[in-house]
């Protein structure tokens, strides 16, 4: 077995600048995509808290507002008729239509097909309750 030649053999300073090196570079790499991670989850909390967050506590006081709709139209009809038993319907349908304009700004921003069907779908079955109920009871009543 032949011994390597020692004048091509790396002294241990040059074994030691290679390592440091790589090091470097390894180093170096692990921040520049530790940079990247910190500049997405920002991005990401930015649409997160700015866009997402709203249109998701719109849409659960849209509950709400529909419940308050319903509440006026009973008071009104079992109280005698009296308008300002329709004040929380009115509230309802001002909070609906400002909700649902929250909730219409995401989807406009795009990617949210499902959620543009349900509040489509949503704003149908309001219609028919306000068409077939609400409206014809507020009408009948003295």
């Amino acid at each position: 077995m032949s011994r390597p030649d020692p004048e091509r053999r790396w002294t241990l300073k040059r074994v030691f600048a290679f390592g440091a090196a790589a090091a470097a570079l390894v180093t170096l790499g692990a921040v520049a995509l530790g940079a990247a991670a910190l500049v997405r989850l920002s991005t990401t909390r930015t649409v997160l808290l700015d866009e997402v967050g709203p249109a998701v506590l719109s849409a659960q006081v849209l509950v709400g507002d529909l419940v308050n709709q319903e509440t006026g139209v009973r008071g009104f009809v079992l109280g005698g008729g009296n308008p300002d038993d329709l004040d929380p319907y009115r509230q309802g349908v001002a909070a609906q239509q400002a909700d649902e304009q929250v909730i219409r700004a995401l989807i406009a921003k795009g990617g949210h097909e499902p959620l543009a069907a349900d509040l489509g779908a949503l704003d149908a079955a309001v219609d028919t309750w306000r068409t077939t109920f609400a409206q014809p009871s507020i009408d009948s009543s003295p």
